[in-house]
């Protein structure tokens, strides 16, 4: 790698970490953070907003405890007012095993890698799939690892996926990738025994914390078949971080020093959405181009591909599209493998390309930021309080209270 390289991978990683430290807490993040410090009261991860009541057979209200997976909110909640501390070590781990991915795949990792627009709206903000991102690539790696280091690779083949279901509910469908690989090799081997071991081993110790928590486990599902809209607004979700929806005239106005006519705020509103929108869709192009190497690429690779767009249509299919880029998590455990190689096959077809789809992805970074400072700027954050008011059937719950009210 040239020494330019280096110098825009360091610029852009110490940016990130920069911008991360003003994100106020808002909206699901805060719920998070609010989640974290429940459980730093109670030893269960007890989220606000899925606990709801519900009817019984005789017609009268019981509150329901929705329970999360523990491993990241006892992380966030152990650091406290300091969890920012915990998403910038998550995006550095995140990024040091993403070069050492590219260098045992015979790549390089570019700063452009780590843009995908995914990668930083998870790792600023409390977000579970953060650390989901972080154990998924360390799998990865102990598997292609696991004829030169044997004992260190065992013990992460069995603790990687145990990690995995106490991280995130949707771990639980982790046989697809152990099927997939399966499929991929065409041959099973002790290795996938090791990682099914450790799945089941996470799914025993997953059912004992919810039954000792007296809880419900989270399952805030909506099966449905997503209209095009949906579609369209999950897509755009992953490939940028400003939604042209989004854009109004008074955020352009918020922007400009001066007053200007509506007219022609209403045309600079539409040649912004137009504009991101073509950003957006040349995020795509290198994945698009990575496939012209399908036949080629490392089996694991494919194997966590797979898995990763079965994990994102079915969350799509029972969900729906909003936050759509949180469950990107698998997709981004092999983010830089796909992308370079995918940058590599588009600069062959033309170089003119390339360099557009890459400065496409330093604007949208740029876009980002100039958001992020706005948001810092306004001083706004999420009042729990409030929010706790105005749902009566959790404010009896004493620790809910606590936390925040007090």
């Amino acid at each position: 790698m040239r020494l330019h390289d280096h110098l825009f991978l360091i610029t852009y990683v110490v940016a990130f970490c920069l911008l991360t430290s003003l994100i106020p807490l808002y909206g699901d993040p805060a719920v998070v953070f609010w989640t974290s410090r429940v459980m730093s009261l109670t030893g269960f991860p007890y989220d606000p907003v899925c606990s709801e009541s519900v009817m019984d057979a005789l017609g009268s209200s019981e509150l329901v405890l929705c329970v999360r997976a523990p491993l990241y909110y006892l992380l966030l909640g152990f650091l406290g007012e300091h969890y920012k501390i915990l998403l910038i070590s998550l995006f550095l781990t995140y990024s040091l095993l993403q070069a050492l991915l590219a260098r045992e795949l015979g790549m390089r990792l570019s700063a452009i890698s780590l843009m995908f627009p995914p990668i930083y709206l998870l790792f600023s903000r409390t977000y579970v799939d953060g650390l989901t991102v972080v154990i998924s690539t360390t799998l990865i790696l102990a598997i292609l690892w696991k004829d030169k280091l044997r004992r260190l690779s065992k013990l992460l083949l069995f603790s990687c996926p145990l990690l995995m279901v106490l991280t995130r509910e949707t771990a639980m469908l982790l046989p697809l990738f152990l099927a997939a690989l399966t499929l991929f090799r065409r041959r099973v081997d002790k290795n996938l025994g090791l990682m099914a071991a450790g799945w089941l081993a996470g799914m025993l110790l997953y059912g004992a914390f919810i039954e000792a928590s007296s809880g419900a486990a989270y399952s805030d599902l909506q099966p449905h078949l997503p209209s095009g809209f949906e579609v369209y607004a999950a897509a755009m979700n992953v490939l940028t971080p400003i939604l042209p929806w989004e854009v109004r005239r008074e955020d352009i106005a918020s922007y400009l020093p001066l007053q200007l006519d509506q007219n022609i705020l209403g045309l600079m509103t539409f040649l912004v959405k137009a504009f991101v929108s073509v950003l957006s869709f040349l995020v795509l192009a290198p994945i698009i181009f990575f496939f012209k190497r399908w036949r080629n690429a490392e089996r694991v690779i494919k194997a966590q591909l797979v898995f990763a767009l079965l994990m994102m249509g079915g969350i799509l299919l029972v969900k729906g599209y909003l936050d759509f880029f949180r469950h990107t998590s698998y997709l981004l455990a092999i983010a830089a493998p796909i992308l370079e190689t995918g940058l590599s096959e588009l600069k062959k077809a033309s170089k003119a390309m390339s360099y557009l789809v890459e400065v496409a992805y330093i604007i949208l970074f740029l876009l980002w930021g100039v958001r992020v400072i706005r948001l810092h700027l306004s001083g706004y954050s999420f009042d729990a309080c409030s929010y706790l008011l105005k749902r009566p059937e959790i404010s009896s719950k004493w620790f809910f209270y606590e936390t925040a009210c007090r």
